[in-house]
């Protein structure tokens, strides 16, 4: 029995660091968005999570970026800065989670390599046709 509280206990400590992670993205994100916050601000922040895995982080990360990106969308130079930024943060975690699925794949490893691999895609990475 106690066994089964240390890992309750273990499961809601992380679930509580999961929230907590994906709350600091969307706040940085909506300070830099209402101009409370700076863009370089967010950027640099979310760099850090290169590694991450967790499709929920990621959602919130590219949600935030995509936000940005739209406010610089009649900027030419900015928006290619910003593709080139996201191409750069994503590139990492999809080399990690790999671009082709595998049987063994759980539910949110599916869903996190989709949504790397569309964005990767979508920010111009040269070789993603070639993982199809």
């Amino acid at each position: 029995r106690g066994g089964g509280k240390i890992g309750v206990e273990n499961l809601l400590f992380q679930l509580e660091i999961l929230l907590t992670l994906i709350g600091l993205v969307a706040d940085s994100g909506a300070l830099a968005y209402s101009g409370e916050g700076s863009t370089p601000g967010l950027l640099a922040f979310v760099e850090g999570f290169q590694a991450e895995t967790n499709f929920l982080v990621w959602s919130q990360i590219l949600g935030s970026l995509s936000t940005v990106k739209s406010v610089f969308a009649d900027d030419e130079a900015i928006s290619l800065g910003l593709k080139k930024f996201v191409l750069k943060l994503v590139t990492p975690a999809v080399e990690r989670i790999g671009w082709e699925s595998s049987a063994n794949d759980d539910f949110l490893t599916g869903q996190v390599r989709a949504l790397l691999t569309i964005t990767a895609g979508l920010n111009g990475h040269e070789s993603e046709s070639q993982h199809d």
